[in-house]
């Protein structure tokens, strides 16, 4: 009997232990701060990037699991990402993903030690984001759709495409354009280029306003949050003056635009989910270079191609990598 009751004890000491242990193991797991990752967009969301997300789940981040969100859509009011990125630091985020490119000043202005990740961005060196794109410093890293020197490339294709081109005007920024390399090619190509700097918003239809008049018969837009932004601007008038285009990203293409060669955008986030996985291990961002894109898509959309009366030669076709028909 005594010995019964002797065990009896052990076992209730031993249930009370374990039991204690459990608790403190659950009042652990529940006073764990998960690591946050705050979203910022300019674009309407409300879901994140799903090429985004499933980057990070093959890298053993699952949300709700062992990492949580807080994103923040500015909904095209570009005046409130300075608020909403304000917000991002105030909630003590560990790192800031910066979907849109025009987002990236106000991430930068709201915070100089959060980590910050570009998704995207044309030439965050020029911009003044990062010293150089392999020793970024500061607390900003990530992504370029910027392939070097790839303006040449565009042109090129351009006038492959359309043999009539001789006078083409390049619209946007000017601050990056290898010049030097860009008008040998268009002297060996019999083009003269017509310069279009587009650095503020309002001077859009004025520069649309000029361009015909000065006998332009092609158009090549470069990458900019500001040509990004008034993309479907930029494809109607070239489509009402008839003007063949090529544009820096697919997006234009499958929006209307004539035809495209730059980097392949939708790999991009899934990307960033690398930058993200390394710093929340420990990286700091002055350590990961910001990287560029392993190659370049070209894109062609016959059907604006039909609206303007022009026929692209098969062998141009041959060489793209999507065609829309």
């Amino acid at each position: 009997m005594l010995g019964i009751l002797q065990c009896s004890r052990k076992s209730a000491v031993i249930t009370v232990v374990v039991s204690t242990l459990i608790l403190v193991h659950v009042a652990e797991a529940q006073t764990k701060k998960i690591p946050a990752i705050g979203w910022l967009s300019v674009r309407h969301g409300p879901t994140i990037n799903p090429h985004f997300v499933r980057g990070l789940r093959e890298l053993g981040w699952f949300p709700g699991r062992n990492i949580a969100f807080e994103a923040r859509f500015a909904k095209e009011r570009y005046d409130q990402l300075p608020k909403l990125a304000a917000e991002l630091v105030d909630l003590k985020v560990d790192v800031i993903v910066v979907a849109s490119s025009s987002a990236i000043p106000a991430a930068k202005n709201a915070t100089h030690k959060i980590p910050i990740v570009m998704v995207v961005v044309s030439d965050p060196v020029a911009l003044g984001y990062v010293a150089s794109l392999a020793r970024p410093r500061g607390n900003i890293t990530g992504l370029t759709n910027d392939l070097g020197p790839i303006d040449s490339k565009r042109l090129q294709l351009l006038k492959e495409a359309v043999r009539s081109v001789s006078h083409v005007a390049v619209l946007g920024p000017t601050i990056s354009v290898d010049w030097k390399t860009l008008e040998a090619v268009s002297r060996s190509s019999g083009v003269q280029l017509e310069r279009l700097p587009f650095n503020h918003s309002d001077e859009l239809e004025r520069l649309f306003e000029t361009a015909p008049s000065k006998w332009v018969n092609g158009l090549m837009v470069r990458p900019s949050p500001r040509t990004n932004r008034h993309r479907s601007k930029i494809i109607e008038f070239a489509s009402r003056s008839r003007l063949p285009a090529i544009y820096p990203l697919t997006s234009y293409v499958t929006d209307g635009g004539l035809m495209s060669y730059g980097p392949n955008l939708p790999v991009m986030p899934k990307r960033a989910a690398y930058y993200v996985d390394r710093i929340l291990k420990g990286a700091k961002p002055s350590d990961l270079p910001v990287e560029r894109p392993m190659a370049a898509e070209f894109a062609i959309n016959l059907k604006a191609a039909k609206e303007i009366g022009l026929s692209i030669p098969p062998e141009v076709l041959q060489r793209a990598d999507r065609v829309i028909r």
